[in-house]
């Protein structure tokens, strides 16, 4: 981080610091992540579970807002 980015943050709004973690981090943290999360979901089998739970969901009634 450099000097004009910590006054950017002060200087920014609300969501400033949020932007700049976002903006320098994101990419090299999915990089790194990804492979052990393909991994996992893998080794669960999540997808198995996401079709019938998916499925059983669709065919649920929807609620106009007026009903609620």
């Amino acid at each position: 981080m450099s000097i004009g980015d910590g006054f950017a943050i002060l200087n920014g709004g609300d969501t400033a610091a949020t932007h700049y973690l976002r903006e320098k981090t994101y990419a090299p943290l999915k990089e790194k992540f990804m492979p052990t999360i393909k991994e996992a979901v893998t080794k669960a089998k999540v997808a198995s579970y996401w079709k019938p739970l998916a499925t059983a969901y669709n065919k649920l009634p929807v609620l106009k807002q007026n009903q609620i």
